[in-house]
């Protein structure tokens, strides 16, 4: 059996080095990674949406809640594309996220009860979890809330 003496952590091997070695916080980067990922890439889903509304076609939209096709169609567009555009700029993040979590737990739940896990319903889960992480952390330091919040701070201190 193998004892390690007392200098056995300066010579570990190289891998182990690079991996104890610290990072710079990268939180506030990774958050504002996480908006602007997801938020671009519902965006695109949300202008398909404007499109299809645009175009007339709101009464082939499906009516999960019964309210209406266009209407669902009109609030899930809304939800998507502009609730993504206020996550892009990190602006009333926790809000936006709290709209598009109820949107996409319509999805999930109600729209697409899936009795088998597929890659359609995987995707909404997917969603449904970075907007409830976001709504929970908020929008980090690189963002339009926290600019705002900072000069209210600021205001109020003079």
């Amino acid at each position: 059996m193998r004892y390690m003496d007392k200098n056995a952590s300066e010579k570990s091997c190289g891998a182990c080095k690079l991996l104890s070695v610290p990072w710079p916080d990268t939180t506030q980067l990774g958050l504002l990674v996480l908006r602007v990922g997801i938020g671009v890439l519902m965006s695109v889903h949300g202008w398909e949406k404007l499109e299809m509304l645009l175009e007339g076609k709101g009464g082939a939209w499906l009516d999960p809640l019964g309210i209406g096709s266009t209407l669902s169609l009109f609030l899930a567009m809304s939800a998507e594309l502009f609730c993504s555009i206020l996550l892009i700029a990190g602006f009333l993040t926790r809000l936006a996220a709290l709209v598009l979590i109820i949107n996409f737990s319509v999805i999930v739940f109600v729209f697409d009860p899936s009795t088998s896990w597929n890659a359609s319903y995987e995707l909404g889960v997917v969603y449904l979890v970075a907007y409830v992480a976001l709504f929970l952390t908020g929008a980090g330091k690189l963002s339009v809330d926290h600019f705002i919040t900072g000069k209210l701070l600021k205001a109020r201190d003079c």
